[in-house]
């Protein structure tokens, strides 16, 4: 059988150019009749949209900027603490640990490798320091510390603190040991 040359080998007409025409309803911007792709029919208006006179182009238009009035500002202040720590001679630790006046009346924090919740918490990533290590209290214009770690004590000045041992007051220059990491204490 001969095929003709309008079809597509066969015997079929050759394909659309679009193959899913759609008719473009009565009142869109198009002559009725006239078919466009789904994507452009889907973008076009039925109506033209409103414009404001002379201040946008024809067929634009801007949303419509909501004025609410401003809700009651909310101030809030970090108090620091006398005092901070500083690593020394280690590569993992590079930090500066500061402290933070908590709500509570008395200001404790705790360090070690463990999460905790900031200001009462200071985690520590380094493998020879324990999840709970030591607790630092402010108290009487000073830190003291005290060992929480029972096979790993903490060390002030070359000194261990037991974990039975009464709290320790850190002054200017103390090196304290936590593992193997040794932090520098400064306090104004």
């Amino acid at each position: 059988m001969p095929q003709s040359p309008n079809s597509g080998g066969n015997g079929k007409p050759p394909p659309a150019k679009n193959p899913f025409p759609i008719a473009v309803p009565k009142g869109d911007k198009h002559p009725p009749g006239n078919r466009v792709s789904r994507w452009v029919r889907d973008f076009l208006p039925s109506q033209p949209l409103p414009t404001k006179q002379g201040t946008e182009e024809e067929g634009m238009v801007r949303p419509k900027k909501s004025h609410k009035a401003p809700g009651p500002i909310q101030r809030a202040t970090i108090q620091m603490l006398p005092g901070r720590l500083e690593a020394i001679g280690t590569k993992e630790i590079q930090q500066e640990v500061r402290f933070v006046r908590s709500p509570s009346d008395e200001q404790v924090v705790t360090l070690g490798w463990n999460l905790g919740e900031p200001p009462e918490h200071v985690t520590l990533n380094h493998s020879s320091i324990q999840p709970l290590h030591a607790r630092m209290t402010y108290r009487d214009d000073g830190w003291w510390i005290e060992n929480l770690a029972e096979h790993d004590p903490v060390v002030v000045n070359g000194a261990p603190i037991r974990p039975s041992s009464p709290p320790r007051l850190l002054k200017d220059g103390d090196q304290v040991r936590m593992g193997a990491v040794v932090f520098k204490f400064f306090f104004p």
